[in-house]
């Protein structure tokens, strides 16, 4: 006796039937490794920028001690920053504008006299210098600025330390900071 071969048609639907199966279990594990990567790539972009962040805010801790030992800034006979040397460094620094941004980049470091309180909060330039009321004219200098045309963040660090004004003598309580700008990619 002939035996019954399969039908042609049956044979076609269980093929489609497999095939879909292939696709679509292709198709998810395709979706899945794509996830995976995206959010591997996410949390390592994460990652490089908090560990970015912290970087930089170690760079400005040293920046900021070493600011104190500058020797353009500092007094010759103590651990004191010289008021009298803040406007030539300021000069100083527009001159050779590349060696500082090299050295300091997108950074502003600003020096602000505390104590005693100044009755105003005028940043010290040369015509408050020359005023006899000096240094009551005025509270603060910036010593370098520098930013960045976008602007992702910014965190500032500072430290106490002591101002001397030659022209009268005298010493003050001020604080020394570095203001850290974060370009935008």
């Amino acid at each position: 006796p002939m035996t019954a071969l399969p039908s042609i048609n049956g044979t076609k639907k269980k093929g489609q039937v497999s095939f879909n199966e292939s696709f679509l279990v292709l198709f998810i594990i395709i979706l899945l490794l794509f996830l995976g990567v995206y959010l591997y790539y996410k949390y390592s972009f994460s990652r490089i920028s908090t560990l970015a962040t912290t970087v930089s805010e170690e760079e400005a801790t040293v920046l900021l001690a070493s600011v104190l030992q500058l020797p353009e800034l500092r007094c010759t006979h103590d651990l004191c920053l010289n008021t009298a040397h803040f406007l030539p460094f300021t000069n100083l620094v527009q001159q050779q504008s590349s060696f500082y941004q090299q050295l300091f980049g997108y950074k502003s470091i600003r020096v602000e006299q505390l104590y005693p309180q100044p009755s105003t909060k005028n940043r010290c330039i040369l015509s408050l210098y020359r005023q006899l009321d000096y240094p009551e004219n005025c509270n603060h200098w910036i010593l370098y600025e520098r930013k960045p045309s976008k602007i992702k963040r910014q965190s500032t660090l500072s430290t106490y330390t002591t101002l001397f004004y030659p022209e009268s003598n005298t010493y003050r309580l001020g604080r020394l900071s570095i203001t850290l700008y974060g370009e935008k990619p």
